[in-house]
């Protein structure tokens, strides 16, 4: 059986994550349970490769939700 190799110096929690690229520990999660994210989960803490993020930062949309617009009155 083949096991992963992992560099533990480039491996950060949630939190450390979420503070790295400017967004909430939820939306990590949120990242994380979409699988957009590869992750270990050692008992009730997820690790996170630095690699990964920096992949999953370039491959996020920017976008996000379109603004509202005005209604004219007319």
């Amino acid at each position: 059986m083949m096991t992963a190799r992992i560099d533990i110096g480039n491996v950060l929690t949630v939190s450390q994550a979420a503070r790295l690229l400017k967004i909430t520990p939820a939306a990590i999660y949120k990242a994380i349970k979409r699988r957009r994210i590869p992750y270990l989960q050692i008992g009730r803490i997820f690790l996170i490769e630095r690699a990964h993020l920096i992949s999953y930062k370039k491959d996020k949309s920017l976008g996000g939700r379109p603004k509202k617009r005005n209604k004219e009155i007319g």
